[in-house]
């Protein structure tokens, strides 16, 4: 890591998975608790946030469907960055969608459904659960031109702890996307020890919140102990997730020891269960 790195990776993180954007989900109700979430992140250290409301993939069949689905979403986007532009000028604020992947070829060419606009597209497997050949949608994305990330491959059933589904995926194009909340336990004991086979494997290319605008922040929760592993954290919340709004394809994540990481020692001093 370079000097830069070091001092400024506790000053700020990027944050590109959550649920924003009023009324649109099951994240934010309406303005005022949308308005809330975003000062939520602004408070806690966020200098970049990428609004990513659920959208089904099926829709971009569609069209008349697809026109109607984002005429809701634009409103609450455009709500939203008119309010942040005011409020929280130094908030660097974009869109996107978690795309459900509930069709095998979604088409990803609407700038809207992808991260601010850029190369790569936050998507889902339907159900929280592997698909059989799910390595397939993803290699559709890829041969469309652009870049699907993973989101929380460690909440799916079906997840297998020899990675041998993490590998097919990363093989096929994909870049995996961890949620914060399940290094702290939030999703229970499975998702926990999937999120750290991925980071001990050195797979796991971000990490993000999903946040839903209620309740805690996780990655708000992890941040003053995560400072203390600067390589990791920078590389997860800061470094990659950056580099994503640049354009440009992520750095490799050192591998994290399984052995008492520092997200055991934030769970146990919460008093949550980190064994």
């Amino acid at each position: 890591m370079t000097g830069e790195t070091e001092q400024t990776v506790t000053t700020g993180f990027i944050d590109f998975h959550n649920h924003v954007l009023a009324g649109v989900d099951d994240g934010a109700r309406d303005q005022e608790e949308s308005r809330a979430a975003v000062r939520t992140f602004v408070d806690a250290g966020a200098t970049a946030l990428v609004a990513t409301p659920h959208f089904d993939g099926s829709l971009t069949e569609h069209t008349h469907r697809l026109r109607e689905r984002m005429t809701g979403i634009d409103q609450a986007w455009e709500a939203l960055r008119t309010w942040t532009a005011s409020e929280l000028p130094e908030l660097r604020l974009g869109r996107g969608v978690e795309l459900k992947l509930d069709v095998p070829e979604p088409d990803c060419s609407d700038e809207r459904l992808r991260l601010d606009g850029g190369r790569f597209i936050l998507v889902e497997f339907p159900g929280m659960q592997v698909p059989v050949r799910s390595e397939l949608p993803l290699q559709a994305i890829v041969q469309q031109g652009f870049t699907p990330v993973l989101a929380h491959p460690e909440r799916y059933g079906g997840f297998d702890e020899e990675l041998r589904r993490a590998h097919r995926w990363k093989n096929a194009g994909a870049l995996l996307q961890i949620n914060a909340g399940s290094l702290t336990g939030r999703y229970g004991q499975r998702a926990r020890t999937n999120a750290e086979l991925l980071l001990a494997a050195g797979l796991a290319d971000y990490l993000c919140s999903d946040f839903h605008s209620r309740g805690e922040l996780a990655t708000r929760q992890l941040l003053e102990d995560a400072s203390r592993n600067t390589d990791t954290f920078a590389f997860l919340m800061r470094i990659n997730p950056r580099r994503l709004l640049e354009g440009q394809m992520p750095l490799e994540v050192p591998a994290v020891s399984q052995q008492n990481p520092w997200w055991k020692r934030f769970a146990r001093a919460m008093g949550l269960r980190a064994s």
